[in-house]
């Protein structure tokens, strides 16, 4: 497949072109205003963290901390939540995979959790035990019992009081 300018063949199409192209037609009509939430709520987390505490940035995103860690192991199966939820994850992953700043699990978590603000998320932040890192840090959402990202088993949740 070759890439027009003007008239003119520049050559082929980059894959990642072709790629972002084929997600992007996954996007229906109605997730346009949903990830324009996004990014609005990525923008204001993104300039909340370069300015305030940790615990007062996940409270305006409506984000609890972790208080105590749970008794018992936290599940991964996303498949619980609701689909709106489900999509609303997966449009959150797609606009943070893409963020210019990176994709940062704090940011990504914070804006996450703002999206889902009604399901009573919770963010966990951990460290991994055992590394020759001084500190391998980790941040993720925990909705009823469910972890959000599947890397979380491999980090020691903090306990914020």
């Amino acid at each position: 497949m070759l890439q027009q300018t003007h008239g003119r063949n520049v050559g082929p199409v980059p894959t990642l072109y072709r790629r972002n192209l084929r997600r992007l037609q996954s996007i229906r009509l109605g997730d346009i205003a949903e990830l324009i939430a996004i990014a609005s709520a990525a923008m204001h987390t993104g300039w909340l963290l370069r300015r305030r505490p940790i615990a007062e940035v996940a409270a305006r995103s409506h984000v609890a901390l972790l208080q105590t860690p749970a008794d018992e192991p936290p599940s991964d199966d996303v498949s619980a939540l609701p689909a709106w939820a489900q999509r609303r994850c997966a449009l959150t992953m797609f606009v943070m995979r893409h963020w210019p700043k990176g994709d940062v699990c704090l940011r990504r978590s914070l804006v996450l959790g703002h999206r889902l603000a009604s399901l009573s998320p919770v963010l966990v932040i951990g460290v991994r035990p055992g590394t020759d890192q001084p500190i391998d840090a980790h941040a993720w959402l925990r909705i009823n019992g469910v972890d959000l990202d599947p890397l979380s088993r491999a980090y020691l949740p903090f306990e914020f009081a």
